[in-house]
């Protein structure tokens, strides 16, 4: 069994000799090395030789590289309403948050029908395009869907999203601005010399510190630092989380 699949295959040629008085068989180079090395990276055992030639099992795949935001236009349109009545500018002020967040300047704002709920509609090959617009939002995957006669991403800002430039119920995603003051320190609190625990800090920024000067998760720690000291004293951690 080869992954979720089985196939049928026949043993290189042996070949048998004698070692030290015993008969012994033994598999016949390269192809025995090929055979194993196939069984061992989990490929498929009906690749023709000219692939498994040129194929590099142990190379990774390569990433499929992000879509530049810059890239992508969208059309956002006026379905919100409240009462059976439109709620003005839902569209020019979603169309706004997003080019403030790096989209396309063609990114533009269009009248629409009342619709209950909120969409993101995408053509076919546009799908990582329509992802990166939920995840600016805060809009739910589950909100995208494909359509056949869409021949751009489409967000309908429905009734269910009346105010605000983030999807009701998503944490809003850190500005430019809020990143940079994260990374230097500027909310980090440290208690006092005479032992005066700090107040538990109000920012997300700041990461716990305990009596040893250790990163901690615990609840209250006596002291807090910024996410740029909590790296240098945090040598033994590795950079990738599994």
């Amino acid at each position: 069994m080869i992954g979720s699949y089985t196939e049928r295959f026949t043993v290189p040629q042996t070949a048998d000799t004698k070692t030290n008085g015993v008969w012994e068989t033994h598999l016949v180079q390269p192809k025995a090395s090929a055979l194993l090395r196939t069984l061992a990276n989990d490929q498929s055992l009906t690749t023709t030789s000219s692939e498994t030639t040129t194929a590099s099992p142990s190379a990774p795949a390569s990433a499929t590289p992000p879509v530049p935001l810059t890239s992508i236009a969208v059309q956002v349109r006026n379905g919100a309403a409240v009462n059976g009545q439109p709620v003005q500018k839902r569209a020019a002020a979603v169309a706004a948050a997003l080019i403030d967040r790096g989209f396309s300047e063609q990114t533009s704002a269009a009248t629409g029908t009342p619709t209950a709920t909120t969409s993101v509609t995408y053509p076919a090959g546009k799908s990582a395009q329509a992802r990166a617009v939920a995840n600016a939002l805060g809009i739910p995957t589950k909100y995208l869907k494909q359509s056949a006669s869409a021949t751009s991403v489409v967000l309908v800002v429905g009734s269910d999203w009346t105010t605000g430039a983030t999807f009701p119920g998503a944490k809003p995603g850190a500005t430019d601005a809020e990143r940079e003051s994260a990374l230097s320190g500027a909310s980090s609190q440290l208690g006092d010399a005479k032992g005066t625990c700090v107040k538990v800090s109000r920012f997300d920024s700041a990461i716990g510190v305990d009596a040893n000067g250790h990163v901690t998760t615990a609840e209250n720690p006596p002291h807090s630092t910024s996410p740029t000291h909590a790296y240098a004293i945090s040598p033994n951690v590795e950079d990738s989380a599994p």
